[in-house]
């Protein structure tokens, strides 16, 4: 017999093993398998109550959202036969897991509880198609999200970042499309790959006004155009 691919194998393992399968899907290890169990560290301690009841406030604005219905809980990749899906998401994460760790009091920055909330957001776009109804629930929950996050007291204000793509180098394609990607990106995402920048490639950033950033492409190289390239394909 033949299994070409894990969605098949757990398919035939289902229909043979029928009482072994069951057995295995009431199994905890097996339901959150690569699921958190743990909440991230609380760093300095707490949000304070304000900052923990906005929180609250954009996650009920989600929740609220009928299509937010495919998020809030795990995603039962066993026993729906996506045997792929663990490996192809990475770090998984769910509405409910955020909202559980949020009444513990887990986090210690809003910040931490955007990335937690734009993980289970990124995890649908990416395994899913665009355009497919799941995709498209997510992108709404996520501008959803993005509008009531905006509102935390010390949610950082989204930089507008300006790519400039002119010069010779790298191929033009290749900058342009390193540039859709980060034109595409999420403000924490945008955060984070300044820091890198700053911390790797401080000669083509530049910061003409408080809220606004330029990244010059066509003054790297090849060598560190892959390493910012595979970077923002990280995130």
């Amino acid at each position: 017999m033949c299994i070409r691919d894990s969605h098949q194998c757990a398919a035939v393992f289902k229909n043979a093993f029928v009482d072994v399968y069951y057995r295995m899907v009431d199994n905890k290890d097996i339901q959150e398998w690569r699921y958190p169990n743990m909440a991230p560290p609380r760093g300095s301690g707490p949000m304070p109550e304000e900052e923990v009841v906005q929180c609250k406030q954009a996650l009920t604005a989600v929740l609220n959202i009928h299509d937010s219905e495919a998020f809030r809980a795990p995603v039962g990749w066993f026993d729906h036969d996506i045997a792929q899906y663990p490996r192809e998401v990475g770090r998984l994460m769910d509405l409910g897991t955020v909202g559980k760790w949020l009444k513990m009091n887990a986090y210690s920055r809003p910040e931490q509880f955007a990335t937690d909330m734009r993980q289970v957001f990124k995890n649908a776009t990416k395994f899913n198609q665009e355009g497919s109804p799941i995709y498209q629930a997510a992108r709404l929950c996520e501008r959803t999200f993005e509008a009531e996050f905006a509102k935390v007291s010390s949610a950082p204000t989204p930089m507008a970042v300006e790519v400039k793509v002119e010069g010779e180098g790298v191929p033009v394609e290749e900058i342009n499309g390193l540039a859709a990607k980060v034109h595409k990106m999420s403000s924490n995402d945008l955060i984070r790959l300044v820091d890198e920048i700053k911390a790797k490639y401080p000669n083509i950033l530049s910061q003409p006004g408080d809220d606004e950033l330029e990244l010059d492409l066509d003054l790297l190289d090849r060598v560190s155009f892959t390493g910012l390239n595979q970077f923002v394909a990280s995130l």
